[in-house]
């Protein structure tokens, strides 16, 4: 039963559209434009201002447009890179100043060391001179009791 009702539905709106062809569209009174000449290059259209270019001009303009994403990408790129190179001569300051510091305390230690051998005794003074001298001597003798012992 319900799948008569429905055949029947269909087939009258098929049959019988609800809308006439036959009627004209309402024809639309035309609208009025007012167009006011401001300036050279700048016009008043519908209480709109333009302002007018050349064909060159416009096209530099789309251009200069187009190319903004591509300019702020680009300056904040270069923003990173310039915190990247502050940190990084900030950096180099201090290692040059820590630099300076230990050829500070370099130059004062040659300086120091200097005034010591200037200052300091005759090499046949020196310590070291002397422990190389006893140890030859003391080996010299060990080796010399020795031998008179084995003799004896």
């Amino acid at each position: 039963m319900k799948k008569s009702i429905s055949l029947y539905i269909c087939l009258f709106l098929i049959c019988f559209p609800t809308v006439s062809f036959s009627q004209e569209e309402p024809k639309a009174e035309p609208k009025k434009v007012t167009v006011e000449v401001l300036d050279n290059n700048l016009i008043k259209w519908d209480n709109i201002k333009y302002v007018l270019l050349e064909e060159v001009s416009a096209r530099k303009i789309l251009q200069k447009v187009e190319d903004y994403p591509k300019l702020e990408l680009k300056i904040k790129k270069l923003t990173e890179l310039s915190v990247l190179y502050m940190e990084q001569i900030e950096l180099s300051t201090k290692v040059n100043a820590n630099l300076q510091e230990q050829t500070g305390l370099l130059t004062e230690e040659a300086a120091t060391l200097q005034k010591q051998l200037d200052e300091g005794t005759s090499w046949w003074k020196h310590p070291i001179l002397w422990c190389a001298i006893g140890i030859v001597v003391g080996t010299g003798l060990t080796i010399a009791i020795f031998k008179i012992a084995k003799e004896i």
